[in-house]
């Protein structure tokens, strides 16, 4: 399983389709389209943060490399609500 496959994992997981997801995640639905369905692309670094950003339940880690699980375990419990840590914009 490459990383196309892995964030075609997170828009089923979703339930979105590709337009959806693009709007959701902030990019082109082409540029998103291109790397999911048409595979001409790999995603660039800003295109994978966007979707680290966006997915709070992602783990980073699985989607860069495929290692681990797709849900992050390391949540946070903050007043009864869980939460993951963010990646802070440089």
């Amino acid at each position: 399983m490459d990383i196309c496959d892995r964030i075609n994992e997170i828009i089923k997981h979703e339930n979105l389709n590709i337009a959806s997801f693009a709007r959701k995640i902030g990019i082109g639905d082409q540029t998103v389209r291109g790397v999911v369905a048409m595979r001409r692309n790999k995603p660039g670094f800003d295109f994978i943060m966007k979707i680290v950003q966006t997915f709070d339940w992602l783990n980073a880690h699985w989607l860069i490399t495929g290692e681990g699980d797709m849900i992050c375990e390391n949540l946070l419990t903050i007043g009864g609500v869980k939460k993951t840590p963010r990646l802070k914009p440089f």
